[in-house]
């Protein structure tokens, strides 16, 4: 008799004879999928091999140590078997097969009951699991309303979205394949610029139709890997919550190195952009060069500078970024690559003498007008890598863009500054010794960093004869737009 408290464990003998032989298939099937395996035949590392190996261990250990749940395994051996065979051949599969069938015993009228009850568990698991369109839609709906996307992001996913979907079909989460994200990848990998996802078709052989185009270019890497983004994440996001395996997660996108490393800008480009960009009479195309030369920091970064990120130290000033900050509609996010990117750094005395501080000090940012576009960093980039261009600069093909002039930075406060080159270009600890105290450049350093004497060959005459009224006139010049956006949060 059982004792009071204990529960009774099943055990494989105490089955009736049909749910011990789906055990036992069950089993059959891990272990040919174990041995299958274990015999190396598998000539290339395929990612997938770890999750299978894993899968049938959980197989073998379930089917022994709780035997109930024979129904549940049976499907599990199945899908592990066909797993196999997707993706090793239908060799292996065959293998897995026979040996299954030797490790049962089974009859020909058992097997029959066991592919019926196969099926249907197969098809109230399909029943249950959402379809595309529907995690799509509740994916979309969270991140509108947690605010981490603005309503333009919203549309554009919507649109790339509906385009899968149409294109292959709006089915259950579980009945898609890696081959369909695969597929989609080869076609907006070849279609041309600009071409409208809902506007291609299927013919009656199901091949693409894409309407004609004037664009003999396809997507840059960029496009794609944004146009696969949002397939990536529903598929991902619902596949986590409902603990399956992601059918997209083996898609990968190689994308062609075709631009050349940055590098240090020639000093007669760089002194004719400052004298294009003095002509311009524009505060950022006449200060951001020189700004960037004597900061070593980000375009995205600087185009924030504002003066609630200055402290004065003694006689010179450091500058002190946040991740957000206060525009005129609402908060903001500041564009930083890394933590590293928020670090503090002196403001060279050069910058103080020609009154961008007390400019600061009455208009808040120091470019407000590149504030009003829609995304800030994007802009001033394009603007300032267009004066360079017509200053002489090969652009991105042979790695001459602004970022360069960073890149002339960084090597000028290296040569002067040693010390304090990293922390000034926003840069992390070169090891665990460096690390200490190194949430900002030190008082001992700052003097030294905001008198560096300026790089040699490089003119700042354009600027040289500036003061605080000049910087008040240029922006008096400036036009101003109607909305002030400034990278909003929720807009990318």
């Amino acid at each position: 008799m059982q004792a009071e408290g204990t529960e009774h464990v099943p055990k494989i003998d105490d089955l009736p004879a049909r749910e011990r032989q789906i055990v036992e298939r069950a089993i059959g099937g891990a272990h040919a999928a174990l041995a299958a395996i274990a015999a190396g035949k598998f000539k290339s590392t395929i990612p997938a091999l770890t999750g299978l190996l894993d899968r049938a261990k959980a197989l073998e250990l379930l089917s022994r140590t709780d035997p109930a749940m024979a129904p549940a395994l049976l499907n599990g051996a199945s899908d592990l078997v066909g797993d196999l065979a997707s993706k090793f051949g239908s060799s292996h599969r065959d293998q897995a097969v026979s040996a299954s069938s030797q490790t049962s015993g089974s009859t020909s009228q058992s097997n029959d009951l066991v592919e019926k009850d196969k099926t249907r568990n197969r098809q109230t698991k399909t029943k249950m699991m959402p379809t595309f369109s529907q995690a799509a839609g509740r994916y979309l709906s969270k991140h509108r309303e947690d605010g981490k996307m603005g309503e333009k992001d919203v549309r554009r996913y919507e649109k790339i979205l509906n385009a899968f979907t149409r294109l292959y079909g709006d089915r259950p989460i579980d009945q898609y394949e890696t081959d369909d994200l695969d597929d989609f990848l080869d076609l907006i990998e070849n279609v041309p610029l600009y071409t409208d996802l809902s506007k291609i078709t299927l013919d009656e052989r199901g091949e693409f139709v894409v309407p004609p185009a004037s664009h003999v270019k396809t997507l840059s890497a960029a496009s794609i890997v944004s146009t696969l983004a949002p397939i990536r994440s529903v598929m991902s996001s619902e596949c986590r919550k409902l603990r399956i395996t992601d059918p997209f997660a083996p898609v990968r996108y190689d994308r062609p190195k075709a631009n050349a490393p940055y590098r240090p800008l020639k000093v007669d480009v760089i002194n004719q952009a400052i004298h294009l960009g003095v002509e311009r009479r524009n505060l950022l195309s006449s200060l951001m060069i020189p700004l960037s030369i004597l900061t070593a920091r980000r375009i995205g970064l600087l185009c924030y500078l504002n003066a609630s990120w200055l402290e004065k130290t003694g006689d010179y000033y450091i500058v002190r970024p946040t991740r957000e900050v206060d525009l005129p509609n609402g908060e903001g996010r500041v564009p930083v690559k890394t933590d590293e990117s928020l670090m503090a750094f002196a403001l060279h005395q050069y910058l103080v003498e020609r009154g961008i501080v007390q400019f600061m000090n009455e208009t808040s940012f120091l470019f407000p007008d590149i504030l009003t576009t829609e995304n800030p960093a994007a802009a001033a980039s394009k603007r300032m890598n267009r004066i360079l261009r017509s200053a002489g600069a090969g652009g991105r093909a042979v790695g001459e863009t602004f970022h360069s002039i960073r890149t002339r930075a960084i090597t000028h406060y290296r040569r002067h500054v040693p010390d304090a080159v990293r922390i000034q270009a926003g840069h992390a600890a070169a090891d665990v010794h460096e690390s200490y105290d190194w949430a900002e450049v030190t008082p001992e350093l700052v003097p030294r960093v905001a008198t560096c004497p300026l790089p040699e060959g490089i003119s700042f005459d354009p600027i040289g004869a500036w003061d605080f009224s000049v910087l008040k006139k240029l922006a008096a010049d400036e036009p101003r737009k109607q909305t002030f956006t400034g990278y909003r949060r929720g807009v990318r």
